[in-house]
């Protein structure tokens, strides 16, 4: 990411908002001091900061004057973050977009991209180096491309395993809920609960599939096939 102007601050405070929970963590250097998971729903900007002041202490001091990073993808609750945030650290946040990634998106309408896939990307150019595909395991599963020069190229969406689970569910009336916590038998389900948890596990399966032959159809291309990095 590009550093925010005006004097490097002594921590961070890292906000990732996505459609099932939020995570938070403070960053002291590179090593990772506390961090938090809590639920996603609609919150004001005085919910946020009242939260965000519960984690850090009874005033919230332990987070005054650090530089923040928000990652949204939830686009109505970015707001009332990043007024949060402006808040309790007195400093703007640094928010992910394509504009502050600081590395070339190349989709069509890169604003379309979302913070958390960009992020993804930077991450793993930063981590394993380039080529990579990155695979993010959550409401939705994302796989994204970053090219050798390290430019995000593109990528795909599929169900998430458990919106997958929770859909097949809902418009199945004979279909028991079923978790995908628990793995489906190797040779096919042979009950009603177990076939519901094979067939929610297929779409991800079938998604692993298209990331294999990404990398084969790179290799050949190439010579070399990109790493593939799990980060959900």
């Amino acid at each position: 990411m590009r550093k925010a102007r005006g004097a490097a601050p002594a921590g961070l405070l890292v906000v990732d908002v996505g459609n099932s929970e939020t995570v938070i963590g403070h960053f002291a250097g590179e090593d990772l001091v506390s961090h938090w998971r809590i639920g996603s729903r609609p919150r004001t900007a005085d919910e946020v900061s009242l939260l965000l002041r519960s984690l850090a202490g009874t005033d919230g001091a332990a987070f005054r004057g650090l530089g923040s990073v928000l990652c949204s993808g939830v686009p109505p609750a970015t707001r009332d973050f990043a007024a949060a945030l402006a808040r309790l650290t007195r400093r703007a946040p640094l928010i992910v977009d394509h504009r502050t990634a600081g590395i070339p998106v190349r989709y069509r309408d890169p604003s379309a991209v979302g913070p958390d896939r960009i992020a993804n990307a930077v991450a793993a150019r930063a981590l394993y180096g380039t080529p990579a595909i990155v695979v993010d395991l959550g409401t939705a599963t994302t796989f994204d491309v970053v090219g050798k020069r390290g430019d995000y190229l593109g990528g795909a969406i599929a169900p998430g395993v458990v919106t997958a689970s929770e859909e097949l569910y809902r418009r199945a009336s004979r279909l028991p809920a079923s978790s995908s916590r628990s793995p489906p038998t190797p040779s096919g389900g042979r009950r009603r609960r177990a076939c519901s948890r094979a067939s929610c596990l297929a779409p991800p399966a079938s998604s692993t599939l298209w990331c294999g032959a990404s990398r084969a159809s790179w290799g050949a291309s190439r010579g070399s096939s990109p790493p593939a990095v799990w980060p959900g």
